[in-house]
Formats: structure tokens, C-alpha cells, sequence
């Protein structure tokens, strides 16, 4: 499994588990078994079971985010040392990086294919995205625009702000307003919606590893 499903995984089992807390939350609340102290007492008692469940899943997938991001930064400075290391790399981002000043190549296309040798090393976009933006060549400056801009800052920051979102929203006082709230259904509750969207921003923003596919804010 990716880092991305795994923490998917983690969030789907926080769902399951506060579905099965709201269901038997509803059948104390809708029930005829208690009196009006033993609901209460019965409603604190299963609160302090699933605030014990959810307090370890919410654990795991801040492990989970951790562990992401360790992985990507990891993955980043192994392909800038093996770029820098690459004399031959080197030499030849630097030729093309003085021919691009002379403006000796006129062909969009041309500079297009050369730039593809250069795709995922973010340093190296920057320098010729950097380059062609401050041309006074039209040309250039149009190519400028199409280059991806280095994401791996705004990366680190969702992924901490996910894990801030995540000790902070699936929090113990989320967890006794799922039990203890007047929501006709699970479907309705903070809590699943909470889980809702943070599902949705791992689908549609992350790859596989956690890197940003998507970089709105």
C-alpha cells in the first residue's frame, strides 16, 4: 500500500469506529432501558471507550503524515545530491543555461524538449524558469509561465497544517459531541463531515507519497 492509501486507511477506520460510538450512543438517547442519571452515566461510559479508540487512530495518522513527510524530504535531497554530483549534469545545465541567455535558441519548441531533461529537479526549474522570466525575449517569457513552480515549500506546509487540522479536529471534545449531540443521523455529526473532508483533500490533492499533485490553496 502507498503512504497515501495507508493514511486513507487511517482516517475510513476513525469513521468506522465514530459511526459505531454514534450508533450506540442513538440506541441509549432513543431507548427505554435507563433512567434519566443512567443515560447519563451510560453516555459517559461509552464516551471514554471511543475517546480511547479515536485518541490512537488520531496517533496513527499523525504517524502517518510524519512519516510522509519524512519520506519526501528525503526523496528531495536524494535527487538534489545526485543532480550535484553529476558533473556532467552540471555542465550541461550550465551550457544551456548560458545558451538560453545569449538567446540563441528562437524555437519554442526546441526549448520545450530541453527542459524536459531537466523535470523534476526543482532547483534547476527554478533557474531556467528564473531566466526566461526576466528575458526580454516574448518567447521566453511565455515558456516562463508553462514551468512548474518548486511546491515542495507549499507541500510541507498542507501536510503540517493536516496534521495540526487532525490533532486539533478529531479531539476528545468532538468525540463527546458525537456521542452525547442531538444528530438524527451519523451523516450529520462534525465529526464525519471533519473526516469527509479530510479524506477528500488526501484523494485530490496527494499523490502517492504525499507530494502535492495540486498546489491552489
Amino acid at each position: 500500500m502507498s503512504r497515501k492509501s495507508d493514511l486513507i486507511a487511517i482516517f475510513e477506520s476513525v469513521k468506522t469506529t465514530a459511526s459505531r460510538g454514534f450508533a450506540s450512543s442513538r440506541e441509549i438517547i432513543n431507548g427505554n432501558a435507563y433512567t434519566p442519571e443512567g443515560q447519563k452515566q451510560e453516555l459517559n461510559r461509552i464516551t471514554e471507550q471511543y475517546t480511547g479508540q479515536i485518541q490512537t487512530q488520531r496517533q496513527q495518522a499523525m504517524d502517518a503524515i510524519d512519516a510522509g513527510l519524512q519520506g519526501l524530504e528525503s526523496k528531495w535531497k536524494s535527487e538534489v545530491l545526485k543532480n550535484i554530483q553529476n558533473a556532467g549534469y552540471q555542465a550541461g545545465l550550465t551550457n544551456f543555461l548560458h545558451i538560453l541567455q545569449t538567446g540563441a535558441i528562437k524555437d519554442k519548441t526546441d526549448i520545450r524538449n530541453a527542459v524536459t531533461v531537466y523535470e523534476g529537479d526543482h532547483n534547476a526549474i527554478a533557474a531556467i524558469r528564473q531566466l526566461l522570466i526576466t528575458s526580454t525575449i516574448p518567447a521566453y517569457q511565455e515558456i516562463a509561465l508553462e514551468l512548474p513552480e518548486d511546491t515542495r515549500g507549499k507541500n510541507r506546509e498542507l501536510l503540517q497544517r493536516l496534521k495540526h487540522n487532525v490533532d486539533t479536529q478529531i479531539s476528545d471534545q468532538g468525540v463527546f459531541q458525537l456521542i452525547h449531540g442531538s444528530g438524527r443521523t451519523y451523516e450529520e455529526t462534525v465529526l464525519f463531515l471533519t473526516l469527509e473532508g479530510f479524506i477528500s483533500f488526501v484523494q485530490e490533492r496527494l499523490g502517492d507519497d504525499l507530494e502535492l499533485i495540486s498546489v491552489r490553496a
